[in-house]
């Protein structure tokens, strides 16, 4: 696993990094969308990300030097769309494989979420693939979900 080569800013706190993270995937979309933090209106096509708690606040071990391994996750939410139109499941479809896909080439590159100076980001995964959560009562939009799980060392 390699260490991110990003030259960002250093951001405080891991959901500010991974919110940052995936508005840049949505970015690649050229549509002006971009990511909440605890908060998706059921009006028009958004996304969110919320923070899912963790056994031990995420931590996955520490080795024999003491540098511990967590593991942060969040639930991305997305609202679009939906109809028994085909060609609407398919677009709906269609951004997840596309998150996907641009996951692991940043993986592949080394571009991480950039969290606090001290948590150096190893990996990032699709923790549980996309479904849909819920459809609006007037049935015009659904809420569809994917957790992603950041993957970083602690050192102190």
């Amino acid at each position: 696993m390699t260490q991110s080569k990003q030259p960002k800013e250093v951001i405080k706190n891991e959901i500010e990094g991974v919110r940052d993270y995936i508005n840049e995937f949505l970015d690649t979309r050229n549509n002006g969308e971009y990511t909440s933090i605890d908060w998706l209106d059921n009006e028009d096509i958004n996304f969110s990300i919320t923070p899912i708690p963790l056994i031990d606040n995420g931590l996955l071990g520490r080795d024999v030097t003491g540098v511990e391994r967590y593991q942060y996750t969040v639930q991305h939410s997305v609202v679009f769309n939906y109809s028994a139109d085909v060609a609407d499941m398919i677009e709906n479809s269609t951004y997840f494989k596309q998150l996907s896909l641009w996951i692991k080439q940043q993986n592949k590159e080394g571009n991480f979420p950039i969290f606090d100076d001290s948590q150096i980001v190893e990996d990032v995964r699709i923790t549980q693939s996309p479904y849909l959560f819920q459809t609006m009562p007037d049935n015009q939009k659904a809420q569809y979900t994917i957790t992603i799980s950041v993957y970083y060392k602690q050192q102190y």
